[in-house]
């Protein structure tokens, strides 16, 4: 489901993106077209340090194979995943 959203190949490891992380709680990647992707394999709050905009938001409870409704957020922030599984967050820059 994700693959299918956006090209792997394109993103780099971006954990210093990442703040007031526990160790293991999230993992970030970015790209060159302001796209980055979340991971928490098991919720988790952490503090996204990214330029300041609005950016859509996309969010994949993993377990389930489903995607929420998504939203237009302002970041820098907080981005947090509900519950105990994994989830995989995609924000998109609004250009």
């Amino acid at each position: 489901m994700l693959t299918e959203s956006v090209d792997f190949f394109g993103f780099k490891p971006a954990n210093q993106l990442l703040g007031e992380r526990a160790s293991n709680e999230a993992y970030c990647m970015s790209n060159d077209q302001g796209q980055y992707l979340l991971y928490f394999p098991s919720g988790g709050v952490i503090q996204l340090r990214i330029p300041r905009n609005e950016y859509n938001m996309r969010v994949l409870r993993i377990n389930q194979s489903y995607w929420m409704e998504p939203k237009t957020v302002k970041y820098p922030g907080i981005v947090a995943a509900p519950h105990d599984e994994a989830w995989a967050f995609l924000i998109e820059e609004i250009k």
